[in-house]
């Protein structure tokens, strides 16, 4: 008898595994690869999907078309442009037939609906061999304008803290209100099993060049919980980076100008969350040219307010208000508190930060005054937060610690974790002015702990520093020593030279208490000159002719 051929299925049994699973991974090939036997999986699965009614096929094919991991019933009544109920009896019959698995209820109580992935390869390959281009392209488009509907009901119930670039999209399209009740009730929890569903159609509309679906969608969910602190992967913000860089692969492939600036934008931010403040600039520095090329406004205003925020991190003030102030100015034409409280914020305490608190209240007093009107829990949150360290810095320890005690409740509420933990450090900060010294020690403790899991470098930083002065407050100077030079380390790979001065002047205190005096002259002196270069309020309270000790 003639040996069998290299891939006739009697051979394949006898392959490694490795080479098995090496042909598998392309999934153009998998359903020629495998079979049972004699008995090939394909034909199984196209004798089912022959004896299907036409609209149960073409439900099929549109569901392999997408791609997700699992999905609601709206989805695939988007997809075939039908109401729920429709939808709903379509999938009990594939169920039915087993071409459809349940996946059960998700945590906002839809139940979820999967394909096997081999069926999903079959359904994906009958949609490109039977329907037409445009006909993929609505059924893709109504399935992500339904997100992006979504989203914006989302927005509409918590209106977002950043400034959107887009107010409205007009590639929205609507879902069933019981659908829109569900996400609206707990965005979050639909942000996480929804998420990578949204990635995967994020790319695949990508793919197909359906550049401003894609832009869209990636704008949406950019301004919302989606993709950041709130999920714990290697890369809290692998998400964000995902959809950015596949939708900006398919604007610059289309010459979409305007998305492409849309998206840098977004990276910008990205890079800002990710404490590389450098990049979140050179993103945004080129986002800005792109929208005032394009003469489109809010975008510009949007890029103006992040380079401000960017700026301040790394002490740049001057540059921070000239930014920011600029994109207030912008705003002004537009009927959006929430963007225009953003700004006041930022601006306050970039104002805080120079030592003009005339100016830096009214800004935060205005911020929170705009959160009201438009309803941002948030955004009162970090304005709170914010008028705790202008009273701190004013010398009101009880009044920041009372008003920390109020931010805090409302991201704890919010169920924020990294702001609860930035809430818990400016409360400890306010305790610690008052020798509180017992109280100050668990806040701080839990802010670490929670920073560090969240992966925030620059939150980690300013808590070890923070930890450093109750440590030197209560006389332990070594640990204090410690945990002002772990920081130190942190500020000089953030590049945030304030930062970095403020904990040069910590430790200068300390290497004074440790009896070495020409080591802390020396920090200290290191810690004024950058005081006195970026125009912070430390220089006029710690330079010789205020009559204070910079020790």
């Amino acid at each position: 008898m003639r040996p069998a051929p290299a891939g006739h299925p009697h051979r394949r049994r006898q392959w490694p595994l490795a080479r098995l699973l090496d042909r598998l991974a392309d999934e153009r090939r998998r359903l020629d690869e495998l079979t049972v036997g004699d008995q090939q999986v394909r034909a199984g699965i196209s004798l089912s999907y022959a004896l299907l009614p036409p609209q149960a096929r073409t439900a099929l094919r549109r569901l392999g078309l997408m791609g997700l991991p699992s999905f609601p019933a709206w989805v695939a009544a988007a997809a075939l442009e039908t109401d729920l109920d429709e939808a709903e009896r379509i999938l009990e019959h594939l169920v039915d037939v087993s071409l459809v698995d349940v996946e059960g209820d998700d945590p906002i109580g839809q139940l979820r609906y999967r394909l096997h992935d081999l069926i999903r390869l079959f359904a994906r390959e009958r949609a490109l061999a039977e329907d037409d281009a445009p006909a993929r392209a609505a059924a893709v488009s109504r399935v992500l304008g339904g997100w992006i509907w979504l989203v914006e009901r989302i927005n509409e119930s918590t209106p977002p803290y950043l400034i959107s670039v887009s107010a409205s999209y007009r590639l929205a399209r609507p879902v069933d209100d019981s659908v829109a009740r569900s996400v609206v009730a707990d965005p979050h929890a639909w942000f996480r099993c929804e998420q990578e569903a949204l990635i995967a159609g994020v790319e695949l509309a990508a793919g197909m060049n359906l550049d401003e679906l894609a832009v869209e969608l990636t704008a949406a969910l950019s301004c919302t919980a989606f993709g950041g602190h709130q999920y714990v992967f290697d890369d809290p913000f692998a998400s964000w980076h995902r959809t950015h860089e596949a939708a900006l692969s398919a604007a610059r492939r289309m010459d979409n100008a305007l998305g492409e600036a849309t998206l840098l934008a977004g990276l910008g931010q990205l890079h800002y969350e990710r404490d590389s403040f450098a990049e979140s600039r050179a993103h945004l520095s080129q986002a800005l040219s792109m929208f005032r090329a394009a003469k489109d406004t809010r975008g510009e205003a949007a890029a103006l307010a992040s380079l401000g925020a960017a700026c301040r991190e790394q002490g740049y003030l001057p540059e921070a208000l000239h930014f920011l102030d600029r994109a207030r100015e912008l705003l002004a034409d537009f009927d959006d508190a929430s963007a225009l409280g953003h700004v006041r914020r930022l601006a306050g305490t970039v104002r805080l930060e120079t030592g003009d608190y005339p100016g830096a209240w009214a800004d935060l007093e205005e911020a929170q005054a705009l959160f009201t009107a438009a309803g941002s829990r948030r955004g009162q949150g970090l304005t709170l937060r914010s008028m705790s360290l202008y009273h701190r810095a004013r010398g009101e320890a009880a009044r920041a610690e009372e008003v920390a005690r109020r931010a805090l409740a409302i991201f704890q509420t919010a169920d924020d974790r990294m702001m609860t933990a930035y809430c818990e450090r400016a409360l400890a900060k306010a305790l610690l002015r008052q020798g509180r010294f017992d109280e100050a020690r668990k806040p701080l403790q839990e802010a670490l702990t929670v920073l560090r899991t969240l992966q925030d470098s620059f939150g980690e930083a300013c808590t070890l520093r923070t930890l450093g002065e109750l440590h030197l407050a209560e006389g332990r100077l070594y640990q204090a020593k410690d945990c002002l030079e772990e920081s130190l380390r942190s500020w000089e790979r953030l590049r945030a030279a304030l930062f970095r001065a403020r904990t040069l002047r910590d430790l200068a205190r300390v290497h004074e208490a440790l009896g070495d005096v020409a080591t802390a002259e020396r920090t200290a002196a290191e810690a004024l000159e950058i005081f006195r270069l970026h125009g912070s309020r430390e220089y006029d309270e710690l330079s010789p002719q205020s009559g204070s000790n910079p020790l």
